[in-house]
């Protein structure tokens, strides 16, 4: 395969369409910048608030995921009557949900303390309320 090289002057030398466009009056090229400018400032401000949406969703999460009994009894209420079940009962649980497990493990020793407890305490109760009835019926017969 032969290639043949010829020197610059033996080129031809035809015109190139030319591809730039004419020149703009002032008034459009001021036209033109503006949307430039324009163009630029809806990017930037576009990527500002997706910014800000995602740190706004971020936070949320942050809050869903630890923020305490009260959020989660809320969420729970929410969801339950969502869900077309009873909201108290679903904020409750909720509740109980978000708790730490130290704190689980300390609501339940307390629960199963006061059944526990609860015979006791009813004793207790109707002890003193005969007491009382005993004391009662002793000063009334003495101011006799």
């Amino acid at each position: 395969m032969t290639q043949i090289q010829t020197s610059p002057a033996q080129r031809p030398t035809g015109h190139v369409p030319s591809t730039t466009l004419p020149p703009l009056s002032p008034g459009q090229q001021l036209k033109e910048s503006i949307r430039e400018l324009l163009g630029v400032a809806v990017d930037r401000v576009t990527g500002f608030a997706t910014e800000k949406v995602e740190q706004v969703a971020q936070s949320l999460e942050g809050v869903a995921a630890g923020g305490g009994p009260k959020i989660g009894a809320i969420l729970g209420g929410v969801e339950a009557k969502l869900a077309g079940s009873n909201p108290v009962w679903g904020a409750i649980k909720g509740g109980f949900g978000s708790l730490s497990p130290a704190a689980r493990v300390g609501m339940l020793l307390l629960l199963v303390l006061a059944v526990v407890l609860l015979p006791v305490t009813l004793v207790l109760v109707l002890v003193g309320l005969i007491v009382l009835a005993v004391v009662l019926m002793a000063t009334t017969r003495s101011a006799n």
